[in-house]
């Protein structure tokens, strides 16, 4: 697997991301499918996904505690891009005031895995996805190097055709595009303000 994961690397170097995208539906299919948190440029990443998969699955992870303001957006960007957003949540839903939510450090864990990653994942086993794309960008601290594609622990390939934009370009793109823009997500998990 790791073969193909460095050839693909070598290939994807020089691609736009636009051709990130195709060639990732190309190998994968019916069998990729997207995510988005619809964080701040989400809208660039979903719409760049329509123009280049227009039939991807894409699934947003509502945890209970994003503000009305994400998820008003989100429901937004969804009919202005006329695209239909897969929504899972928690096992135990309900919506979670901030104030509630645990500051130590391993409540927040145990919170943040059972609100994000037990329903991501079980979004992609129900979708049986082989492969993901996601809007993740290299301009975050640890983010440096990220590669365009990878093999995450689960065996599920991920793509990142984002990579290489930086604020400047996701601004530039989102405003020529008339697409909006969350400039108040937040994510307790990841530290996200």
């Amino acid at each position: 697997m790791s073969s193909m994961i460095d050839q693909l690397n070598l290939e994807l170097h020089i691609k736009t991301s636009e051709q990130v995208i195709r060639k990732a539906h190309h190998i994968f299919g019916e069998d990729v499918v997207a995510s988005t948190s619809f964080k701040d440029y989400s809208a660039v990443f979903l719409d760049l996904l329509k123009k280049n998969a227009p039939r991807i699955r894409v699934i947003f992870i509502d945890t209970g505690y994003l503000t009305q303001e994400t998820l008003n957006l989100a429901e937004r960007i969804e009919r202005d891009l006329e695209i239909e957003v897969r929504r899972y949540c928690p096992l135990h839903y309900h919506r979670t005031p901030r104030e509630k939510i645990p500051k130590d450090e391993e409540g927040l864990k145990e919170f943040c895995y059972e609100s994000k990653v037990e329903p991501f994942n079980r979004a992609l086993r129900e979708l049986n996805a082989r492969a993901l794309i996601t809007g993740a960008l290299d301009n975050k601290p640890g983010r440096e190097d990220l590669e365009f594609a990878r093999t995450r622990s689960d065996g599920i390939i991920e793509f990142r055709p984002m990579g290489r934009w930086k604020k400047k370009l996701l601004r530039e793109y989102a405003e020529k595009s008339n697409l909006l823009i969350n400039e108040n997500y937040k994510d307790v998990c990841t530290g996200e303000d």
